[in-house]
């Protein structure tokens, strides 16, 4: 790990991001969600 701050932040925007959609979708599982998305893709 050469730049562990890179790493660290990276980590913490992530999970930020996932807990961001997680709260902002509380009806949605996860698996329903992602089923709607690819389904309007194909």
């Amino acid at each position: 790990m050469r730049h562990p701050v890179t790493y660290a932040l990276a980590a913490v925007a992530l999970f930020a991001f996932l807990a961001g959609n997680a709260a902002a979708d509380p009806k949605f599982e996860g698996r329903k969600k992602c089923s709607s998305c690819h389904k309007s893709q194909a």
